[in-house]
């Protein structure tokens, strides 16, 4: 399989997550190899819901992985109700996070995300970040719907390991859901290293709709 790299070089990256912990779950390699890869490159997340508790869970993982080099967003808004409650008001607080923010690249929910709130950031990611490479990240739940990715980024085990105990440590308000365990978040990344014959035999995989090559 040939490859191709990231940007050569990548100096601001949006994250959006539509809960606290999907922005780790579907991309926490992901964000690993980049500001391992990309030192100087600064990071903002934007996260629409999530209780008092969740939210301190979601600055806290963020500046675990990234220090000093990202800010957080988060939105308040309801888990399971954000396409329904007020769509303006959610593409207004992902566009008021981002500010003046130009990103390289743009880590979002898949668009065809069985659930409603994934889906609904995704689209939205679409729309406000027409410039930008976007790639939509997968999450495994009960709602099923993963679908055939097209991009996958390499993981060896270490950052592999590294990124399901950084969800373990960081989100211990999760730990009573039977899907949040090692051999669930390990699994998927262990299924898409076969698929794109990863070296470390580890990946992450996202959609992206549309890219140029020049």
């Amino acid at each position: 399989m040939k490859t191709l790299g990231f940007p050569a070089d990548v100096s601001e990256v949006v994250c959006l997550g539509a809960h606290p912990d999907d922005i780790e779950i579907g991309a926490g390699g992901t964000i690993i190899t980049l500001a391992t890869r990309f030192p100087t490159a600064r990071f903002r997340f934007a996260i629409l819901t999530g209780s008092d508790t969740r939210q301190q869970e979601a600055r806290t993982s963020a500046a675990r992985l990234l220090g000093e080099r990202v800010s957080v967003s988060i939105g308040g808004f309801n888990d399971a109700f954000v396409p329904y409650d007020d769509p303006a008001s959610v593409k207004r607080f992902i566009s008021g996070s981002v500010g003046a923010f130009s990103p390289d690249l743009v880590l979002a929910p898949q668009r065809d995300d069985l659930h409603q709130d994934h889906s609904f950031v995704g689209d939205v990611a679409g729309q406000v970040f027409r410039d930008s490479i976007i790639l939509g990240y997968e999450i495994a739940k009960y709602d099923g719907g993963l679908v055939p990715p097209n991009v996958y980024v390499h993981l060896d085990r270490g950052i592999a390991n590294s990124k399901v105990q950084h969800i373990k440590d960081a989100f211990p308000s999760q730990r009573d859901h039977a899907w949040f365990t090692d051999d669930a978040f390990t699994a998927l990344m262990r299924i898409r290293g076969i698929e794109s014959n990863a070296p470390g035999g580890y990946a992450e995989a996202f959609v992206s709709s549309k890219l140029v090559l020049t």
